[in-house]
């Protein structure tokens, strides 16, 4: 499904964009192993729509 599937490579951190709600909304999301995450501090990254209900409902909805 992504490129690294097929390259078998092993990114730090892999950012998913806008398809996550079918187009509909804009949704995004990280990817990180623990030890990568638990680097980053509040405040250390921001979202333009974090958080957002209706962008997760989407995201839900566009998934299932």
């Amino acid at each position: 499904m992504l490129a690294v599937d097929h390259e078998g490579v092993k990114p730090d951190i892999l950012v998913l964009g806008k398809a996550l709600s079918g187009g509909m909304y804009p949704v995004s999301a990280v990817l990180a192993s623990h030890q990568v995450m638990l680097t980053i501090r509040p405040g250390e990254h921001g979202s333009t729509y974090g958080g957002n209900p209706l962008g997760s409902a989407v995201a839900i909805a566009a998934l299932q």
